[in-house]
């Protein structure tokens, strides 16, 4: 205790004289030590650019159903307005491309008339078009919706 400092010297190195000796003590180098725990995460980054265009899906169908639940296959839906007009109250509906069926007996259409309450009858000439008459006035308008293969 007290007021000296025995040193053993196991190297030395440089040159000079004492006034430039600098001393430093140093041990040998430890084992490394276990690693730090793991930062916060950094803010998210910029949003990316937009990926190109899909391809275009495959054009839509309405299925048809039974009652029951199961799907009526080839069968299509087609609708349209008319006016009726002339001395018998009545218009013929052509169906044409997509829009034709098979035959007069593979459809059938429900029709109102929207512009008054009147009995409308539909007479299946082919697969390619159909007749509404109507016991009303002429110039009423008329809808229909025909389901059928």
């Amino acid at each position: 205790s007290g007021t000296s400092l025995v040193v053993n010297v196991t190297a030395t190195g440089g040159s000079g004289t004492i006034a430039a000796w600098s001393i430093s003590l140093m041990g040998a180098t430890g084992p490394q030590g276990a690693a730090g725990a793991a930062g916060a995460a950094g803010a998210a980054g910029a949003q990316g650019a937009a990926g190109a265009a899909g391809a275009q899906g495959v054009a839509g169908s309405v299925p048809v159903y039974t009652s029951t639940g199961t799907v009526v296959a080839s069968q299509k839906i087609v609708s349209g307005n008319a006016t009726l007009g002339g001395f018998f109250h009545n218009v013929a509906i052509t169906l044409s491309g997509s829009g034709a069926f098979t035959s007069a007996t593979s459809y059938r259409c429900y029709v109102t008339d929207s512009s008054s309450a009147v009995a409308l009858v539909v007479t299946y000439q082919s697969g390619t078009g159909f007749t509404i008459d109507s016991a009303g006035s002429s110039n009423d308008s008329v809808s229909y919706l025909c389901l059928g293969s």
